[in-house]
């Protein structure tokens, strides 16, 4: 006789033992690219195991989820608005006990927000249990990646030239994930593709209509303007960070003035300055060597 095993529902109860990296809000909802859900289960079936994450109803999705299992990405989920569930597979043939969980949302803000409603378990129980292989763990180490589609790593899986596509886009693939990766930090990935300092990229007038990503910035969701989702920059005091903006704001004209930028970029490095007063700051230039940014980023 087959006993197939029960589907436990453990979101609640296990709350405290899923690791949030990212910003997220108080109801369990993430938008900017990075964000994840870390944890470990362990089986307790011979058959492949099942993780169902519920997903509350989403306008306007289509993003893509990255899942890894012990450190090597098996699948990217796309997840669009008719979709209510996520069901990832754990399959029994590592002949693992104890499986270590990474779910990230690889892509940026404008594709939608990743809102969880509950996570449930077939042939599986979350544990407190660790390996000593984990790639995941809490770093001391913190860093901010503040840019816009550079940062997020648009394009980057697909063949030059492209255009914009959330299947080609993924922040694990871009400088950002890459190089927190190799300094053994924790990142939040700050950034929107076609924002700039003072100006959007295709826009009509030398200043932005659109937000732009010094608007952005303080937002625990980047498409919420909710006042009470203000990120708390005390809840991430980050050691380093990285400014890689100025791309938009020279990518079609007409531009901004040398003035209107840099005083743009030197307030909002005052503004991070005074919310994370311990870090190191740096000002990264774009790949333009023709536009006059990277000297007014100087």
């Amino acid at each position: 006789e087959l006993i197939f095993p029960c589907l436990i529902s453990i979101y609640g109860s296990l709350h405290h033992r899923i690791r949030k990296l990212g910003r997220w809000s108080s109801d369990d909802s993430a938008d900017w690219s990075g964000s994840a859900l870390h944890f470990f289960v362990r089986t307790t079936s011979d058959f492949n195991a099942t993780i169902f994450i519920d997903l509350k109803t989403c306008s306007n999705c289509n993003y893509f989820i990255d899942y890894s299992i012990n450190c090597k990405s098996i699948s990217a989920i796309n997840v669009v608005n008719s979709m209510h569930s996520i069901e990832l597979i754990v399959p029994n043939n590592l002949r693992e006990s104890v499986y270590e969980i990474l779910i990230t949302k690889k892509t940026e803000p404008r594709n939608g927000v990743l809102m969880v409603g509950d996570i449930r378990l077939k042939g599986a129980e979350i544990t407190s249990g660790r390996r000593t292989d984990t790639c995941n763990e809490t770093h001391q180490k913190r860093m901010i990646f503040i840019g816009d589609s550079i940062s997020v790593g648009n394009g980057v899986d697909g063949k030059n030239p492209c255009k914009f596509s959330p299947d080609t886009e993924n922040v694990l693939h871009a400088y950002s994930a890459i190089s927190a990766m190799h300094a053994s930090a924790d990142y939040h990935v700050i950034a929107w593709s076609g924002r700039g300092v003072v100006r959007n990229y295709g826009e009509s007038d030398t200043t932005a209509k659109a937000l732009t990503v010094p608007e952005l910035y303080n937002r625990t969701l980047a498409t919420s303007g909710d006042p009470s989702l203000y990120w708390d920059p005390n809840s991430y005091q980050a050691q380093a960070i990285l400014i890689n903006l100025g791309t938009n704001d020279y990518s079609t004209e007409p531009h901004p003035t040398d003035e209107a930028f840099s005083t743009g970029l030197s307030t909002f490095v005052g503004v991070i300055q005074s919310d994370y007063p311990q870090a190191k700051i740096g000002l990264l230039c774009p790949f333009s060597l023709t536009d006059p940014q990277c000297g007014n980023i100087q």
